[in-house]
């Protein structure tokens, strides 16, 4: 039996990847494909590959596309589809309206679907699997949650071959970092985000974060440096620098074992000065970190982020001087945002330096505790129809001078890097040339917002191998204040 993945963007999509390799280990054949066109991609579906199970990955961002392509299959051929992913797992209703949706997997995809295909191959009944809504005829079944995979050391390594063709054509190796991850879940509920409502599902079943451990992750990355050419690589967890007893491990034995550059997401509060030297001694490139906005009533209170300035401040501090580059994330047109809160945010920005102060506009999913005060509050009617379809383009809510800051997105990195033209951009955005602003805020995103995928592999490795001396000199000159300090008391 062989399960065929659809996706539409070009990139490697870490559950797919995780359950491929499952499925893989069970036996089953599995393959990819992505949608990128006007390419005539179901006769080659229905003609070639063949599937008996088409598996979708969706977020609600591509959900309607999703479906779209659900359906034009459906209307060709025979097969049993699947949704899973983020929409499914908070939208669980989405089968209801939706007639050629055979079954949603809600959390973790792992068991549901291998259970699935066992049940399918053998022509058992599917009815009764944890994890999962069946679709019978008119009756939809819906079942319990399993509890979350706890050893995630027991899973097999992600499956990065269902690429190869698309990594025959270079696209993904020149244009996306090779993906890893070290952990699942996240333990902070920030009010933007569906984790709160992951808590919700699970309850006090399993733990919210689980790591593996870091002699599983450096298999898994030499295993791949075998097969793959690759010149830096990309931790893809939320917050990677927990707990700190591990990132100890890490910055050991992959300094040692592989000595590669390599990307994370963290929190700011999980950088201090001791992670900043493990860090650079083994090799991080680049740093991602959010801000969100630089008011702190509206960071912590309305976001719930739980960050201080100092807590921001002192985390780019510490990447700068042990010359790590960074990113810093923004969410502009939050309930309550102000030309007073832009300012600040661009100020705080400014006062962390980062390579590239990447922003988004915020989008008022459903069961968003953030949307359900949006609405409150009466910045938002409830309209979900095009929500989320593109996060840098508009802004959905009702906003003091909208347009305005609706156009001052597109220049907010410009205004974080090169604080001289902030007498302009404050002219621009009364100006109606939106289509330009959207055109130039791309052309500096895809200039400044990839540093990694830029550079050549000779300038990464120099940088990799500077990381010890980088690391001894910052010791050196800490040693040395201390002596100064000692000195004047």
């Amino acid at each position: 039996m062989k399960i065929l993945f659809v996706q539409i963007r070009f990139e490697s999509n870490i559950a797919i990847m995780a359950l491929s390799a499952f499925l893989k280990s069970k036996r089953f054949q599995t393959d990819i494909l992505i949608f990128d066109g006007e390419k005539d991609y179901i006769s080659v579906i229905k003609n070639e590959i063949k599937p008996d199970v088409i598996g979708f990955s969706s977020t609600t961002v591509d959900i309607k596309r999703l479906l779209a392509i659900n359906r034009a299959l459906k209307k060709e051929f025979n097969f049993f589809s699947i949704f899973g992913g983020p929409h499914p797992t908070f939208f669980p209703e989405v089968i209801e309206g939706e007639p050629f949706i055979d079954a949603i997997c809600i959390g973790e995809g792992e068991y549901a679907v291998w259970e699935l295909l066992t049940n399918l191959n053998e022509s058992k009944p599917i009815t009764n699997i944890s994890n999962l809504y069946i679709r019978n005829r008119e009756e939809i079944h819906k079942n319990s949650i399993r509890p979350l995979i706890e050893d995630l050391d027991s899973l097999p390594f992600l499956d990065k071959d269902i690429y190869h063709k698309y990594y025959a054509n270079r696209y993904l190796l020149d244009n996306v970092p090779i993906r890893f991850a070290s952990s699942r879940g996240c333990p902070y509920k920030c009010t933007y985000c569906f984790n709160h409502k992951f808590f919700e599902l699970y309850g006090i079943k399993g733990n919210i974060i689980r790591k593996r451990s870091v002699d599983s992750l450096i298999r898994e990355i030499k295993e791949v440096k075998t097969k793959f050419n690759i010149p830096v690589v990309s931790f893809v967890d939320d917050t990677f620098c927990i707990p700190m007893e591990w990132i100890r491990d890490f910055s050991s034995k992959y300094k040692k074992e592989i000595n590669l550059p390599y990307t994370i997401n963290t929190r700011p509060n999980t950088l201090n000065k001791e992670i900043a030297q493990l860090l650079s001694f083994s090799g991080c490139y680049y740093v991602s970190f959010s801000i969100e906005t630089g008011d702190e009533q509206l960071r912590n209170r309305l976001l719930k982020r739980n960050l201080k300035e100092q807590d921001i401040l002192q985390a780019a501090q510490v990447l700068h001087k042990y010359g790590i580059n960074f990113t810093t994330g923004n969410m502009l047109g939050i309930p309550g945002e102000t030309f007073n809160t832009l300012r600040k945010t661009v100020t705080l920005n400014r006062k962390c330096r980062p390579h590239y102060a990447w922003a988004s506009l915020f989008q008022p999913f459903p069961r968003l505790q953030l949307t359900s005060y949006a609405i409150k509050e009466g910045c938002f009617d409830g309209d979900f129809e095009n929500i989320g379809e593109d996060q840098f383009t508009d802004s959905p809510l009702n906003l003091k001078r909208k347009k305005e800051i609706v156009r001052f997105h597109k220049f907010f990195a410009l205004a974080v890097k090169y604080p001289f033209l902030n007498l302009l951009i404050m002219v621009l955005i009364k100006l109606p040339f939106d289509g330009f602003y959207n055109w130039l805020f791309k052309k500096y995103k895809v200039r400044f917002n990839k540093p990694v995928i830029e550079a050549s592999k000779p300038e990464l490795n120099r940088q990799v191998n500077e990381s010890f001396l980088r690391v001894l000199r910052c010791y050196m000159e800490d040693f040395l204040d201390e002596k100064k300090f000692q000195g004047q008391r």
